[in-house]
């Protein structure tokens, strides 16, 4: 995969005002690439027949699913 100039550059700025760490261009190019790869692996969006049944389980989720609809 390969990330566009501007998108490392706001890469490296954010991560930059998080850890207070400055990145070269090939760290930076590496850690989002890694950051993207764990998103990939761990993100699944809930489907929408799942959403009840998890809203019954945990009713804090209610008021974050309605303010998003």
């Amino acid at each position: 995969m390969e990330l566009p100039p501007e998108a490392i550059q706001e890469f490296k700025l954010i991560y930059q005002e998080t850890t207070g760490v400055a990145l070269s261009d090939a760290e930076a190019l590496e850690t989002a690439l890694n950051l993207l790869s764990l998103l990939d692996a761990v993100y699944q969006p809930i489907p929408k027949g799942r959403i009840g049944k998890l809203q019954d389980q945990f009713p804090e989720l209610s008021s974050a699913v309605k303010k998003k609809e």
